[in-house]
């Protein structure tokens, strides 16, 4: 039962840290996209496309 926990706590944890992280990065580039260009169609579809990327690779690191 023990193992299951420590388990369990350990992908929280590390889900929790990926979802932090990939929101501080989303956010960061959205504000850096605003404050370069204005909000194209393009823009936004190229930022809605690239979301999830900074949360894939941390996922990839902490697997």
């Amino acid at each position: 039962m023990a193992t299951f926990f420590r388990t369990l706590w350990a992908l929280f944890w590390r889900s929790m840290l990926v979802l932090i992280i990939n929101a501080a990065v989303t956010y960061g580039l959205a504000h850096l996209a605003h404050a370069v260009s204005e909000p194209s169609d393009l823009a936004v579809k190229a930022r809605l496309s690239l979301t999830f990327v900074p949360a894939a690779i941390l996922f990839l690191l902490l697997a």
